[in-house]
């Protein structure tokens, strides 16, 4: 297996850090509407649930690109290698694109949000009523 040249992990590390930075911020968004749109159950039920879900999605890809990695080194570039790895490459593309559809194109309900309003507006309305 060869290795990567200077410039080539140069680059690899501010992509995989700007990655990170902007990966952080949407899990943190993706957890607090995942509590919402599942609001009768506890938050912490929902949260290991989707904690446990991208760490199973998670390794499922290293075990893939792993398989690619290993089928398609410096020494084995044939073409059926390179479809093998296309081929897995498209499965993990098609079962992202699939979540993101379907995420899109759910219904957003978001009980929770409108529960909190209507508690705060009824102490709001019991504040200046008791005035």
């Amino acid at each position: 297996m060869g290795t990567l040249e200077v410039s080539s992990r140069l680059l690899t590390t501010v992509l995989v850090a700007l990655l990170g930075f902007f990966i952080l911020a949407i899990v943190a968004v993706g957890l607090d509407y995942g509590c919402e749109v599942s609001y009768p159950v506890p938050a912490h039920n929902s949260t290991g649930v989707m904690n446990a879900y991208s760490h199973i999605w998670c390794t499922i890809q290293l075990v893939a690109a792993s398989l690619i990695l290993s089928k398609t080194g410096e020494k084995s570039q044939s073409v059926a290698n390179r479809m093998r790895a296309a081929a897995v490459s498209l499965v993990i593309i098609v079962v992202a694109l699939g979540g993101l559809i379907g995420a899109v194109c759910s219904r957003e309900d978001l009980r929770k949000h409108r529960l909190d309003a209507q508690a705060k507006a009824s102490a709001l309305i019991e504040g200046t009523s008791a005035a």
